[in-house]
């Protein structure tokens, strides 16, 4: 009974997994074998004359479906014609994913059985970079969207961090610190046409000097160099929307990492050194052109923050730790916007 019951929960699993595959037939003839080509024809391509139509099928998303990529739902399309005998199809209507709907590339095919192929083409691109195949002036498979992604960016950041609690001069000072010239890295692969993951990397340098002082232990002036480091990196879960020409992208990334802090500061002999860490969220929403098979541009706005609760710090070699309130520690959110390249394979 057990046996019966996990095998019934396994074939469960996988027709959920499954998209689902409705047929309409209105007339059959000797089945194909399962390697027979079957051209597919969309709605640019001109259907050879006398072709016959034999049904109709649909490919659709269950709410559970996972293997559903063009490639996947096309070849399910073109094994349903294999049964009744039909060598052609005609894309009738193409859902392609996205975000806000389903995950699923969904279709509806008429099935066709074609007694004579006009102009034949001798020529045929099995590239298995692109996904396409010319057969008989037909394209049989569309190109899907890369798996692989890296990205690097420029652009400019500014911080979120509040200054009032500095005096008048210092708060001058660090106020030229909070914005600066930035960049960023990323790596993303994706599962699918729509869901993937990455990983990001996102420093952000400033630096400033000008005249200063001291009070401690003795009144000191000279001149104050300044440079502070915060660095973002961690995991992402990834979203993205293509364009039905696939040249245009829109992405949508979010996760948590590491987010490290450190400040170096000099002033004649002295010096102080400071350094933390802390868990940061990084968000990011942008979009891309992919102006060539494996190059694109693309522009991002993104957010990164997080609080700072304790700090190690060392001046002229005496170190201790200072802890702050969890709702009062140090700001190392900012905001960001970048362009950059990409690289698609």
């Amino acid at each position: 009974m057990k046996h019966i019951l996990f095998g019934s929960l396994l074939l469960l699993l996988f027709t959920a997994c499954s998209p689902r595959i409705g047929t309409m037939i209105t007339k059959t003839y000797p089945s194909l074998s399962s390697d027979s080509p079957v051209v597919v024809y969309l709605y640019q391509t001109e259907i050879p004359s006398g072709t016959e139509s034999l049904g109709k099928v649909k490919v659709s998303d269950t709410g559970f479906t996972v293997n559903c990529s063009y490639e996947t739902v096309l070849n399910h399309i073109k094994n349903e014609a294999r049964k009744i005998g039909g060598n052609a199809v005609f894309i009738a209507d193409h859902l392609t994913p996205s975000i806000f709907g389903s995950s699923c590339h969904q279709m509806t095919a008429i099935i066709l059985r074609v007694t004579d192929f006009d102009q034949a083409n001798d020529s045929e691109d099995n590239s298995a970079d692109e996904f396409t195949e010319v057969q008989n002036n037909a394209v049989v498979i569309k190109p899907t969207l890369p798996k692989f992604k890296i990205g690097a960016n420029i652009g400019y950041g500014w911080r979120t961090a509040s200054l009032s609690n500095l005096d008048n001069d210092h708060r001058i000072f660090y106020e030229k610190m909070m914005s600066n010239i930035i960049w960023d890295g990323s790596f993303h692969y994706y599962f699918n046409d729509m869901y993937g993951v990455g990983l990001v990397y996102a420093p952000y340098y400033a630096s400033n000097s000008a005249p200063g002082y001291l009070t401690a232990p003795v009144f000191e002036t000279g001149i104050l160099y300044s440079k502070s480091r915060i660095m973002f990196i961690g995991p992402v879960f990834a979203m993205r929307a293509a364009t039905n020409d696939n040249k245009w992208f829109f992405n949508l990334s979010m996760g948590i990492g590491y987010l490290g802090y450190h400040r170096n500061e000099t002033m004649n002999r002295h010096y102080l050194k400071e350094n933390g860490a802390t868990a940061g969220f990084h968000w990011s929403l942008g979009g891309e052109y992919k102006f060539d098979k494996n190059w694109g541009i693309g522009a991002d706005f993104t957010m990164i923050g997080g609080l700072l609760n304790q700090l190690n710090i060392n001046v002229d070699g005496e170190t201790w730790v200072e802890k702050y309130d969890p709702r009062s520690g140090i700001g190392l959110g900012q905001f960001r916007l970048t362009t950059g390249l990409r690289y698609y394979f």
